[in-house]
């Protein structure tokens, strides 16, 4: 993954965060990482198919989740229940999907999942085969890890 993808998601998160809930992020570290990965808390995935193909992860704490939950919905928020999820898978989904677009406009054609909510700390993750690049993102109480699994389909 090159430094103009990987910019992509820089530009879709904090365009999907100010929108949606209010904040841009910050970039704490951009890492390699591999499986297994270890759930803060709560973890959304999404799938990528297409001239590229993985997952991307991101994996947050359940303050991060009920903060950002908050946000969007507009009210303190304490607990997990379908509407918070629901929220925050779609939050990931249009992130995605910003990034699906943009990649669109440089030629590179891709599909995503709807996204997948794993919830529960030390909850293990293993995207086998793929290297992967990990964003940590924070602002105030907000941080999260952003899992970058994609490689080039040889198959498109």
């Amino acid at each position: 993954m090159n430094a103009e993808h990987l910019n992509t998601f820089f530009r879709s998160i904090n365009n999907v965060m100010g929108m949606m809930a209010g904040v841009t992020l910050d970039i704490n570290g951009v890492t390699g990482a591999k499986s297994p990965l270890t759930s803060r808390g709560l973890a959304v995935t999404i799938g990528v198919t297409g001239m590229l193909r993985g997952n991307v992860l991101v994996n947050m704490s359940k303050g991060t989740f009920l903060s950002v939950a908050g946000r969007m919905i507009g009210s303190k928020v304490t607990e997990s229940d379908e509407l918070t999820k629901s929220a925050i898978g779609e939050l990931f989904n249009m992130v995605l999907g910003g990034v699906a677009s943009e990649y669109a406009g440089m030629g590179i054609l891709v599909n995503i999942t709807p996204p997948s909510i794993a919830e529960g700390e030390s909850t293990f993750f293993s995207m086998p085969g793929e290297s992967m690049i990990c964003v940590t993102m924070s602002k105030e109480d907000i941080l999260f890890d952003i899992y970058i699994g994609l490689r080039e389909s040889r198959s498109f």
